[in-house]
């Protein structure tokens, strides 16, 4: 009855097997909204609220992610077990890593030999077995055996898993709440970002001379309470469908000042594409844009600064 399975029905029996009737019993208990309250095995079918290693096992795997890699499971929990455990729902919130093994604030001891060992492990794993995971184009070759393009446009989507990526996968709402969600997690976990000294020199000069409200500055390492627990103290402008740091901006005047270094913005590694995205992102919420380029503020520094003052009180 469970399974679908023709048999002889002996003595009014309804199942094929005992498993068969402890599958039946366990969904008349697990009900509700598939995919919230429960998920459904991909084998035998039982509701459960999470697909353990013991299940995983019963089935002939040997791990739960090489069962939900070969059904292409998006998920092995039930949202609502997920969402009792994510955030401060979760015991271990903002522990600091008192409890992970892997950190040295572990309050059980910290094993060096342990981790080291576990990460040789786990690294000759993946370099062994690169087609079982989605960060690697084996996995993609994999599964598009006869279809090289295919295999190699699913690889590069996968990796930049944009806002078409979120609502390919979840729809138009959902999609975008998820991509969205995705975004703010990427801004708030960086309180460290790359921004040259030499950048640094010319803002702190601009800000000896020029005559602002300094709770309208921003830049990498402009002193600020608000900032405190950022090494980077650029501002988050919320574009459209992202952020941008901007290397300096004057929120009260909607001035932004962009410094070019030579290394990242070199004919070699410049992509003139993404650049102008950017800019268009930031022009859009209504901000004007002074670009700097490190080899002119180099050549003559009072010029430049002069450039950037007159930009700012225009």
């Amino acid at each position: 009855m469970n399974c679908d399975i023709d048999f002889i029905s002996v003595r009014k029996s309804k199942f094929c097997s005992d498993r068969c009737r402890q599958v039946f019993r366990i969904n008349k208990k697990n009900t509700g909204i598939l995919g919230k309250d429960y998920i459904q095995c991909p084998v035998c079918n039982q509701h459960v609220k999470q697909i353990t290693s013991k299940h995983a096992k019963s089935h002939g795997y040997e791990t739960i992610n090489s069962m939900k890699e070969a059904f292409q499971m998006d998920y092995i929990t039930c949202s609502k077990m997920r969402e009792a455990v994510t955030g401060e729902n979760n015991p271990g919130y903002q522990h600091g890593g008192k409890f992970s093994k892997f950190s040295k604030k572990f309050v059980h001891g910290y094993d060096a030999d342990w981790h080291k060992a576990w990460a040789e492990r786990h690294s000759d794993f993946r370099s062994n077995n690169k087609h079982l995971f989605k960060t690697n184009i084996e996995y993609w070759q994999a599964k598009y055996p006869s279809d090289a393009s295919k295999a190699e446009h699913e690889y590069k989507k996968f990796q930049v898993r944009d806002l078409d990526h979120f609502i390919n996968k979840y729809g138009e709402d959902e999609g975008k709440k998820r991509h969205q969600l995705k975004i703010e997690r990427w801004v708030n976990s960086m309180p460290k970002h790359n921004f040259s000294a030499i950048s640094q020199e010319l803002f702190n000069e601009i800000m000896t001379v020029y005559d602002a409200d300094p709770a309208d500055i921003y830049y990498a390492t402009f002193d600020r309470d608000d900032m405190q627990g950022y090494e980077n103290k650029e501002y988050r402008l919320k574009t459209k469908q992202s952020y941008v740091m901007p290397d300096f901006v004057d929120l009260s005047k909607n001035k932004i000042i962009e410094f070019d270094g030579d290394y990242w913005h070199s004919e070699a590694k410049v992509n003139p594409e993404r650049e102008q995205k950017r800019h268009d992102s930031i022009t859009d919420k209504g901000y004007s844009v002074h670009y700097v380029r490190e080899q002119d503020y180099k050549r003559n520094k009072q010029q430049v600064i002069e450039e950037c003052i007159a930009f700012l009180t225009k």
